[in-house]
């Protein structure tokens, strides 16, 4: 950072601490602290997105950018201390926190009601589930985090005035005022005063909620690959429910008597894709096979219901009523595998625009994706600047298209023509399960694979990922499969005197007595060591914190304006 931008941050710093009525010392910050400002930066170590809003009101100064960041909070990593500072926000404010991812899956069961608060909470008790509690004006609220991920918002059947809180919706905390006066409790031990530091509301799993009727959210959850439940790949165009009928029958665990009404849902499922060329008469039946052996329910019975399906024209999947389609994700991964990239950047915009397929995967439904240039940099494996500028390469060659800004200020992008033409085989495994030629041209996925192959390049990753599914015996036939020309393969992979950094390394081994090179999936473990030797160990986490810092500086920017204007509406 220049002397220039440092002296400005520390004239900020100042001001803000002669505003809050406090004083700076040789850098560090003396303004008195009060039980909200503490409370605030306890919770924010527990890695909850804490934000203020005004006293006697409900109404936050802003809202949609913390639906995706959190505020920043300076720490010892920070070389300067950023103004507007975390304390100096919560000067005279009320605090409140945002559910969801950006606070690790935390979700709220609110009571409107003393007497709802109180049933809910003798029925966690009684339950042994543990959790955080808080009173307000007129009943209370319940916190957990749920393992699996964020939770729906909706309203609770068979009571009156409870509802749960789990995806962009956020609670008032204590010791916030009430507009009415009073002041919010914690039922529970307050943390601050009574809890281990760092420790984080309890984790509670979905199954274990089953009684009060809680549901993983699905719109801005983070993608996850659908459940197979054991069964074979192609099952992912099965409804999810079907693929758990599929899944008990073979385990023998539905009753005698509902036998024949569990499985002619998936049987018709199955009858449908067999229509469709989906899969095979063959393919279709070993599965509906083992399912009626698993519930000894007559084999004959099961293929004359199969048969049954089959005769029926025009037979739709319960899964959506209508033929097997890829999703846009989908085609755009299949069109990123066989497209010809430009040779000067092609490994950068192929990256960047499959950190774009992952990102559709999240917001899939909504015609186009949130990309913001940081997230699709983390994604890629690549700095800000240069993700932002393959997206614009992508842009200008068709192959995305901007859509309006998201209300977050991010991009939201969707595919362009080009891809959205490109003809696909619809027997592919589609929806989470990818094919092989799918997997080759992935990205990096966790931080030491990032590490690694962001040092020895897309090349690399390339070959390594395709060998971890197969064997080759010469730099072409490598260089066929994965898109390269021979002259890259041959570098990464050589021997002797000059050998390739994959050889070396020991990701791909050579065998001699049969002339084939393979791969075996790497541990972190190893990949870490790798990563220690190319004195890049720790260089993805080390980014992504930069990125979180960027924006939860912005989001602090924005929260100040909004709260100086705020100030200077209400003395006019």
């Amino acid at each position: 950072m220049s002397d220039q931008r440092q002296t400005k941050e520390a004239r900020a710093l100042v001001q803000l601490a002669q505003d809050a009525g406090g004083v700076l010392v040789d850098g560090l910050d003396f303004t008195p602290i009060s039980d909200t400002q503490r409370t605030a930066i306890d919770l924010h170590k527990r890695g909850l997105n804490v934000f203020p809003i005004p006293r006697g009101s409900k109404k936050p100064y802003i809202l949609r950018p913390l639906f995706y960041s959190r505020l920043h909070r300076c720490e010892r990593a920070c070389k300067v201390q950023h103004a507007p500072s975390f304390k100096a926000l919560f000067d005279r404010q009320n605090i409140a926190v945002m559910m969801g991812r950006t606070s690790e899956n935390l979700f709220a069961i609110d009571c409107d009601t003393q007497a709802d608060y109180r049933g809910v909470g003798a029925e966690l008790d009684r339950r042994g589930l543990p959790y955080w509690a808080i009173t307000s004006a007129r009943g209370g609220a319940y916190l957990m985090r749920l393992a699996e991920g964020e939770a729906a918002n909706k309203h609770l059947e068979g009571w009156q005035h409870v509802e749960i809180w789990g995806n962009k919706h956020y609670i008032i905390l204590p010791p916030s005022v009430h507009p009415s006066g009073v002041i919010y409790q914690w039922e529970t031990p307050e943390p601050y005063y009574n809890l281990p530091d760092y420790e984080k509301p309890p984790l509670v799993s979905v199954t274990a909620l089953d009684w009060l009727g809680v549901d993983r959210a699905t719109a801005g959850a983070t993608w996850q690959a659908p459940e197979l439940l054991g069964l074979p790949d192609w099952t992912v165009n099965l409804s999810r429910n079907n693929r758990r009928i599929l899944s008990r029958a073979i385990d023998g665990s539905i009753p005698e008597g509902q036998r024949n009404t569990e499985l002619v849902k998936p049987i018709y499922d199955i009858a449908a894709m067999i229509q469709g060329g989906a899969i095979d008469y063959r393919t279709g039946w070993e599965v509906i096979e083992s399912a009626a052996e698993g519930l000894r329910y007559p084999v004959k019975a099961a293929r004359s219901m199969l048969r049954s399906g089959l005769n029926k024209p025009g037979l739709t999947r319960s899964r959506d009523g209508a033929e097997i389609k890829p999703k846009p994700y989908e085609q755009a991964l299949t069109f990123a595998a066989a497209h010809n990239w430009p040779a000067r950047t092609g490994h950068t915009d192929k990256a960047v625009f499959l950190a774009c397929c992952e990102r559709a995967k999240v917001d899939a439904g909504q015609g186009s994706f949130r990309a913001a240039s940081r997230e699709i940099a983390q994604l890629a494996n690549k700095t800000r600047k240069t993700a932002s500028k393959a997206l614009h390469r992508l842009t200008a060659s068709d192959l995305l298209y901007r859509v309006i800004s998201d209300p977050s200020g991010a991009n939201r992008y969707r595919f362009g023509k080009t891809v959205r033409r490109y003809s696909t085989n619809p027997t592919c495994s589609y929806s989470g399960v990818l094919t092989n030629e799918q997997k080759t041209h992935n990205n990096p996925q966790t931080p030491a694979q990032m590490d690694v192959f962001g040092r020895l390049g897309a090349v690399s990753w390339a070959v390594y990922s395709w060998l971890t599914d197969n064997y080759a015996s010469s730099y072409k036939e490598i260089a066929e499969a994965t898109g390269q020309n021979v002259a890259s393969i041959r570098r990464v992979l050589s021997r002797g005197k000059n050998t390739g950094a994959l050889i070396r390394h020991g990701l791909v081994i050579y065998n001699p007595a049969d002339n084939t090179y393979h791969a075996e999936q790497a541990t972190e473990d190893k990949l870490e060591r790798i990563a220690a030797v190319l004195g890049v160990l720790g260089r993805s986490d080390k980014r992504e914190r930069s990125h979180q810092a960027e924006r939860g500086l912005r989001v602090n920017h924005l929260l100040y304006g909004a709260i100086r204007n705020y100030e200077k509406k209400r003395t006019k």
